[in-house]
């Protein structure tokens, strides 16, 4: 009697720890690159938030009443739940009756990473003497 060794149409263990280590690095990578997006995606709504919170800061100096006086100037700011840094400072211009207006913010937490700054001129107010 002859053993009949013919394959039954099943994976060998061979087979299947090669197709697990190949789904296993594909899943790696996977990962990988979504937490590098998340990353970016979370610094691109930092540096958002802070543009929007210079705008407003820029805003309120140009609407200020009086015109703005030159120097520089400090505070803090609450949007979307986080504390956030504004340095303004005015300087004068060749022009006498415009003043430039230059705000840098960072986050409360981290006082060194400027994540926005805004440039932005404003003219006297009707009736100021500048």
């Amino acid at each position: 009697m002859r053993a009949d060794h013919r394959r039954t149409g099943g994976f060998t263990l061979l087979e299947i720890l090669v197709a697990l280590t190949i789904v296993a690095l594909a899943l790696g990578a996977a990962i990988s690159g979504t937490g590098g997006h998340v990353e970016s995606t979370d610094h691109l709504r930092n540096k958002t938030i802070a543009h929007w919170v210079a705008l407003n800061r820029v805003t309120e100096l140009q609407v200020a009443e009086p015109w703005p006086a030159l120097g520089a100037s400090s505070g803090s700011e609450e949007m979307t739940h986080r504390e956030w840094r504004w340095t303004a400072d005015v300087k004068q211009t060749p022009d006498a009756g415009v003043r430039r207006l230059e705000v840098a913010v960072t986050p409360a937490a981290s006082p060194d990473a400027v994540l926005a700054r805004v440039t932005a001129f404003t003219t006297a107010p009707a009736g100021a003497t500048p």
